[in-house]
């Protein structure tokens, strides 16, 4: 896949960053908040952050070139997973709809990813959509530390984590819409999304 064909049009980035309150919060935007905003968003950066960390184990980069370059924070634990701002994964140009920044008073805040969190643990168990649970269970499970980002089989684990949460997401948003109607506009401007992030994760 070329760069190119893995960035998102003008008109819909525009269009995504344009929604309003009434289009996120509240239950006509519940779909599109919880499962792009929220889980979306962070299989978009388990990806990104798996994708870069195979440059070290090719000795393109040391480990702590790698953490200062994605501000990784290994000290404070949800359950051993780590972190990551959001606004590093934008840096290197992956689109971020900016209300994934949003407080639900509409305030922008510095928001964190956490990866392997304990949370996710919800997203494997609870969706048959997401297929081979194992590994994923131990992943969450995991202590994670920065010496786990040479390891070139975690890291695939870490890409594979990232489709499968990316799958399930997406069929989450479809059941969603149907109990909690978002208006036409915002249902097309996400199913774009949905399918660039979707893209976006399956490429190499």
């Amino acid at each position: 896949m070329t760069e190119k064909n893995q960035q998102l049009n003008k008109k819909t980035r525009k269009g995504l960053n344009d929604l309003g309150s009434e289009d996120i919060w509240g239950a006509r935007g519940f779909a599109y908040a919880h499962e792009i905003l929220r889980y979306g968003v962070s299989a978009v950066a388990h990806n990104h952050i798996a994708k870069m960390a195979r440059g070290i184990h090719e000795g393109k980069l040391s480990i702590d070139e790698f953490i200062r370059r994605y501000g990784l924070d290994f000290t404070e634990r949800r359950c051993g997973g780590f972190s990551v701002p959001l606004a590093k994964i934008e840096n290197d140009g992956i689109f971020i709809p900016q209300q994934a920044y949003w407080n639900p008073k509409g305030i922008r805040l510095d928001r964190l990813i956490w990866l392997f969190e304990a949370d996710l643990g919800n997203r494997v168990e609870l969706y048959p959509s997401w297929v081979n649970k194992e590994y994923a269970r131990k992943l969450i499970k995991r202590e994670w530390k920065p010496s786990d980002l040479e390891n070139p089989g975690l890291v695939k684990q870490g890409m594979q984590f990232s489709i499968d949460l990316m799958v399930v997401c997406a069929d989450a948003y479809e059941n969603l819409i149907k109990k909690y109607v978002p208006s036409d506009k915002a249902k097309e401007l996400t199913r774009k999304l949905i399918a660039h992030y979707s893209e976006l994760v399956n490429a190499n």
